[in-house]
């Protein structure tokens, strides 16, 4: 019995930690409209203990060489030109990383998306 408790809060603690939005800048936290947010992909991949807990298929690994906490599915920073550093997996299949070079807007949300299908998937960073 204590062992579904921990597993179902491990599960829990994984969850919040996709959920949270994560600060890549110092100083004071800016508003919306002063800052980006790109967003990962989640996608639903067990029913435990009577909750769905997701796991990240495209999440944000390092942001211009400094790595973020894991797994930044939800990073918050500022505008300008930056390189990202993206881990992702289609399905079942092994983990990837690629790097991908964008000019952020202010005020805007990016997704991390998914294109293609298995060998062949590739991220992409689009308007939300």
């Amino acid at each position: 019995m204590a062992t579904r408790r921990l597993l179902a809060l491990a599960s829990l603690l994984l969850f919040a930690s996709c959920q949270a939005t994560q600060v890549a800048y110092t100083g004071p936290r800016l508003g919306r409209e002063e800052v980006v947010l790109v967003k990962g992909k989640r996608r639903a991949d067990a029913l435990a203990f009577g909750q769905i807990v997701t796991f990240p298929v495209a999440w944000i690994q390092a942001i211009d060489g400094e790595p973020v906490d894991a797994p930044g599915v939800r990073v918050e920073l500022l505008p300008g030109k930056h390189v990202l550093q993206v881990g992702f997996r289609y399905l079942d299949g092994p983990p990837r990383s690629t790097t991908l070079e964008i000019e952020l807007e202010a005020g805007q949300t990016y997704e991390i998306v998914l294109e293609g299908r298995r060998e062949e998937t590739t991220p992409v960073i689009v308007l939300d």
